[in-house]
């Protein structure tokens, strides 16, 4: 009996520490997000952050950092399956995002306390263009939903068919055989010699050594190229018959090897 008075009495105490709010529609959310990937770290000079996210009032609401080390309280609707978002850009240009879902990504219920990552970056993004658009995502079973993604990306969220998933799942004729890859091609590239990545958080590096061509598989789509560290970026399009090579050469401000 003194045991379950003694449990009784913590969850007392944790219900005050966190305000009493158990009743309440709404709480405030302490956000960060997860360091940014290596390369974009050694590239970059400085990444400023869009944060996304809904109100209690379920508004699209938005606040730009201007950097990437930031803690951040936000107040939202207690909603399931509630997104919030932070676009990471390098000089103008959007990276995709880091995510997380209200409440599954909560790490401390004590502080309510949420932390960003690239591996819900996609789910996160998908939930919030379907909400913004009047969709009840609640029900959706967002902890299958999320291993299926991994499962069929292959561990880079960002070579799947976002559109098609989208659509099926506001025309509300989502399956799980809605998940799909983009197609793919293989192109060959003259981006110059050294160390190359794309857009992706998941990306990794491709070697170009002095002579030869970038020859990879590509999904079907419009993609950014950087080179490693020095802040040259080039933007390409692919699809079923040709690829198309912007013709301007963007120069961010280059990384200083102090910088790093």
């Amino acid at each position: 009996m003194r045991k379950i008075y003694i449990i009784l009495a913590c969850i007392s105490g944790i219900l005050l520490l966190i305000g009493c709010d158990l009743f309440s529609s709404s709480c405030v959310l302490t956000c960060r997000m997860e360091d940014p990937p290596r390369q974009w770290k050694d590239t970059f000079r400085s990444l400023v952050c869009e944060i996304r996210y809904f109100d209690t009032d379920g508004k699209h609401k938005s606040i730009v950092t201007d950097n990437t080390d930031w803690e951040i309280a936000i107040p939202v609707r207690k909603l399931r399956n509630s997104p919030i978002l932070a676009f990471p850009m390098a000089d103008g240009i959007p990276l995709p995002p880091a995510g997380a879902l209200y409440p599954h990504d909560i790490d401390n219920p004590v502080s309510l306390s949420v932390v960003l990552t690239w591996e819900k970056g996609f789910i996160s993004s998908l939930l919030m263009e379907c909400m913004a658009l009047g969709e009840d995502m609640s029900a959706l079973n967002v902890i299958r939903l999320q291993k299926e993604l991994e499962e069929i990306s292959g561990g880079d969220f960002w070579n799947l068919d976002y559109s098609g998933l989208a659509q099926s799942l506001t025309a509300k004729q989502f399956s799980i055989r809605s998940i799909k890859r983009l197609p793919c091609r293989e192109i060959a590239l003259d981006p110059g010699e050294g160390d190359w990545f794309t857009e992706s958080p998941f990306s990794p590096l491709y070697r170009v050594e002095q002579g030869r061509l970038l020859t990879e598989q590509f999904p079907y789509g419009y993609h950014r190229l950087f080179r490693l560290s020095s802040g040259v970026a080039y933007t390409f399009y692919v699809d079923q018959k040709e690829t198309l090579i912007i013709p301007h050469e963007k120069k961010l401000p280059a990384m200083d090897t102090a910088d790093r």
